[in-house]
């Protein structure tokens, strides 16, 4: 098995250093497109309507490049939540993504970012939480949502905790998800 991180040179071979990063979330919180947007940036070829997407039955691998890291997204669909535990060893980060604008399913996904944050083979693992959707109408207030998310609580209980917003729909957070991923691929330091 390859490890989290593997510096250039080693089994990857001269492509640089190596993160797999476990993409997860509700159904229809825009991972699929946020992963093709990430795909898009890094000049690898994505489907022509990214916006045409179906729920992801199983998983989608991609690799990409960025910044001399080699990138590795697993997106595993929201609807196997049972089967994301499979992937907690092989992973080095991983985004949770939520969809502010699903008000009604915001609490079983503060329950699902929890539960696997809790996991033992998930702590001190760098976490980025994508705040996806922010160009919706009804988008959730982030007093609000960091009220239902308990989001200083979980700030403290995982100092590697970033979050980033963005909209899939229009690509924008895209870049600043793809330089923290290639931080922590390269064993930079990054602040909260």
């Amino acid at each position: 098995m390859l490890s989290k991180v593997v510096p250039a040179g080693s089994m990857v071979g001269a492509r640089g250093p190596r993160l797999e990063v476990l993409v997860m979330g509700p159904q229809g919180s825009g991972k699929t497109v946020l992963c093709r947007r990430m795909k898009q940036a890094c000049k690898v070829r994505a489907p022509d309507d990214i916006l045409d997407t179906m729920p992801t039955l199983g998983v989608e691998l991609d690799d990409v490049m960025y910044n001399k890291c080699n990138l590795v997204l697993r997106e595993v669909g929201g609807s196997f939540v049972q089967v994301w535990k499979n992937f907690y060893a092989d992973c080095g980060a991983w985004l949770f993504v939520l969809d502010l604008s699903d008000h009604a399913r915001l609490g079983e996904a503060a329950v699902e970012l929890i539960n696997v944050a809790r996991d033992n083979e998930m702590k001190g693992k760098p976490v980025l939480l994508v705040l996806n959707k922010t160009d919706a109408d009804a988008t959730i207030r982030r007093h609000e949502l960091d009220s239902i998310m308990r989001l200083s609580e979980l700030r403290d209980s995982m100092p590697k905790l970033q979050v980033v917003e963005a909209s899939g729909l229009k690509g924008s957070g895209v870049t600043e998800i793809l330089n923290l991923l290639a931080a922590i691929c390269s064993g930079k330091p990054i602040s909260s």
